[in-house]
């Protein structure tokens, strides 16, 4: 079983290696809420490698990432610029 093999969650800092090695036996989504409640470096720079907002056809990842991060209660610098970058570019491809 690929859990067994995984240390704790909470112990991995590569957080990219575990997005990658879960998604494929847990939803996407939750692990977007997993890596944007965790509202560290790390995660925000995996999330931002994951979510494509250039893709239609994953529109949900980058809905899923918005919604997952205004819940941040201490937002990182990366995080308000990444999410004004993209949101922006969203608005401008999808329209207000």
């Amino acid at each position: 079983m690929l859990f067994q093999k995984l240390p704790p969650l909470w112990l991995c800092f590569q957080w990219s290696v575990v997005i990658t090695a879960v998604s494929v036996c847990v939803s996407r989504g939750s692990l977007i809420d997993a890596a944007a409640a965790a509202q560290t470096h790390a995660s925000q720079r995996a999330l931002m490698s994951f979510v494509n907002f250039d893709d239609d056809s994953a529109v949900e990842n980058a809905e899923r990432y918005l919604l997952a991060t205004s819940f941040s209660t201490h937002p990182s610098e990366d995080l308000l610029r990444d999410v004004m970058v993209n949101s922006d570019h969203l608005i401008n491809k999808y329209g207000s």
